[in-house]
């Protein structure tokens, strides 16, 4: 966090919040920016980037951990086919295609990672393995080759 001309720094804990302990009281009241800048090459972001600064009162900031929550999509040939009942893992969860190949998987919190293997297979076609990270919402293609 940066306050005035003072850096105040702060580790992030299990439950994801950081106390900043140093704040100068004339900074009471104030909504002051609040920065991420030393991740240590994880996808965190704050839920907010102010906080309201209160003498004698503990204001807890979150910051997130970017993970893959929801991985979907579609798996089609090389024809742009969909292709039915192809069978995908995402680490040990499993799911199945719909008739069109379309899918949708939801990582339970205690799976959820920041990137996680993902399996998919078809009879008649070349397995498919990859990782996949936390994506912005668009649904993935997966192209299979036949063997």
């Amino acid at each position: 966090m940066i306050i005035g001309d003072k850096s105040e720094k702060a580790i992030v804990n299990q439950q994801g919040e950081a106390i900043f302990k140093g704040i100068p009281p004339e900074y009471n009241g104030q909504i002051v920016p609040i920065y991420i800048t030393d991740t240590e090459n994880e996808p965190y972001y704050l839920a907010d980037s102010t906080i309201e600064i209160h003498k004698d009162k503990i204001s807890e900031i979150q910051v997130l951990l970017k993970r893959l929550e929801v991985f979907k999509g579609v798996v089609i040939d090389e024809n742009g086919l969909g292709i039915p009942n192809a069978t995908i893992f995402v680490g040990d969860i499993k799911g199945i295609t719909d008739e069109r190949g379309a899918f949708q998987i939801n990582i339970p919190l205690e799976k959820k990672q920041h990137t996680q293997e993902i399996e998919i297979h078809k009879d008649g076609y070349t397995s498919y393995r990859n990782i996949a990270m936390p994506m912005t919402g668009d649904a993935c293609r997966i192209v299979l080759s036949p063997q």
